[in-house]
C-alpha cells in the first residue's frame, strides 16, 4: 500500500538533515516556546485532544451492538461504510484541498456533523433502518472533515517558523503523534468508568452467547447511559473541539506566502504586503 507513495509523493520542501556549520540549533526550550506562540497548532492539537477524549463509544461498541441493536455483530455493519467512504474520500479529498481553503471546508463540515450527530443522537437506536441512514449521514461530513485536518499541520509549522523564526517541525509532528495516541487511552478508561456511574450491571462471561445463556438484563438506566456513551458524550467532544478550531486563523493562500518567506523566496517585507491581515 504504501508503493505509490514512493513514486507520486513529492516533499513540500527540501530541507537539510544536518544542520549547517554556525547555524542555531533549537533546543528544547525553545521548541516549546514556538509550540506556545503557535495559538494555530495550539488550536488545532486542543481539538483533536478534547474530541479524542471523549470519543468514548469505541470503547462500549460491542456492548452497544449486542444490548441495544441485539446482535454483537452490528458494529461490523457500521464498518461496511465507513470502509466505503474512506476508499472515496482518497479519490477526491486531494482535489477538494487543491480548490478550496482547508480549514474553511473543516469548520463547514464539523457544522454539518454536529447537526447530524444530534439526529443520531435523537433518532436512537429502536428504529435500525433509520439509525443507519442518519449514521451514514454524520459519517460524510465528520469524515471529510476528520481527512482534510491533517493537511493544516504543515500549515501551522509555516505559521510558526514565520512568527517565531525558528522550525519546530519535529516538536510539531511529535505533539500530533501525543494528541492521536494520548486520547484514545482515555477516551476506553472514561468510557467504562462513566458506564458504572448509570448502573451498569457487570458480568464475568466469555462469550456474549454465554451471556444470553446467564439472561443478565440490564436496567433502563443503564442501556440509557450506554447510548449516551455511544453518541453523546463524542457529540460533546466535537462541540467543544469547534469551539477551540474557532481559534485557528491561517488561510492556505497566506500560509504558502509564509512558506515562500521561510525559504527565502520573498522578503519579509513583501510577505507582509502579500498576506491577507496581519498575523
Amino acid at each position: 500500500c504504501m508503493l505509490p507513495m514512493v513514486f507520486n509523493v513529492k516533499e513540500r520542501a527540501i530541507m537539510e538533515v544536518h544542520a549547517a556549520e554556525g547555524e542555531e540549533k533549537i533546543t528544547f526550550t525553545e521548541s516549546v516556546r514556538c509550540l506556545l506562540r503557535n495559538r494555530n497548532l495550539l488550536s488545532y492539537h486542543g481539538g483533536s485532544l478534547i474530541s479524542g477524549c471523549l470519543a468514548t463509544g469505541s470503547a462500549v461498541s460491542l456492548f452497544a451492538s449486542y444490548y441495544l441493536f441485539g446482535d454483537s455483530l452490528f458494529s461490523l455493519v457500521l464498518s461496511v461504510p465507513a470502509l466505503v467512504f474512506t476508499a472515496i474520500m482518497t479519490a477526491f479529498i486531494p482535489k477538494l484541498a487543491e480548490k478550496y481553503d482547508k480549514n474553511r471546508i473543516r469548520m463547514v463540515c464539523l457544522s454539518i456533523g454536529l447537526v447530524t450527530g444530534l439526529l443520531v443522537y435523537f433518532v436512537g437506536y429502536r428504529n435500525v433502518p433509520l439509525y443507519l441512514a442518519v449514521f451514514v449521514l454524520n459519517l460524510i461530513p465528520t469524515g471529510i472533515a476528520g481527512a482534510i485536518s491533517s493537511y493544516l499541520v504543515p500549515n501551522c509549522i509555516e505559521y510558526g517558523k514565520y512568527k517565531t523564526g525558528k522550525d519546530a517541525t519535529g516538536i510539531s509532528y511529535a505533539l500530533g503523534t501525543f494528541t492521536a495516541k494520548f486520547p484514545s487511552a482515555i477516551a476506553s478508561s472514561l468510557g467504562l468508568w462513566l458506564l458504572g456511574l448509570y448502573g451498569w450491571v457487570s458480568i464475568e462471561a466469555e462469550s456474549f452467547a454465554e451471556i444470553a445463556a446467564l439472561g443478565v438484563t440490564q436496567s433502563a438506566s443503564a442501556l440509557h447511559g450506554l447510548w449516551a456513551i455511544t453518541s453523546g458524550y463524542p457529540l460533546i467532544g466535537s462541540l467543544l473541539a469547534f469551539i477551540c478550531y474557532l481559534f485557528y486563523n491561517l488561510t492556505d493562500k497566506d500560509a504558502a506566502v509564509m512558506a515562500k518567506c521561510n525559504a527565502g523566496e520573498i522578503t519579509r517585507e513583501e510577505a507582509e504586503k502579500l498576506l491577507s491581515r496581519k498575523y
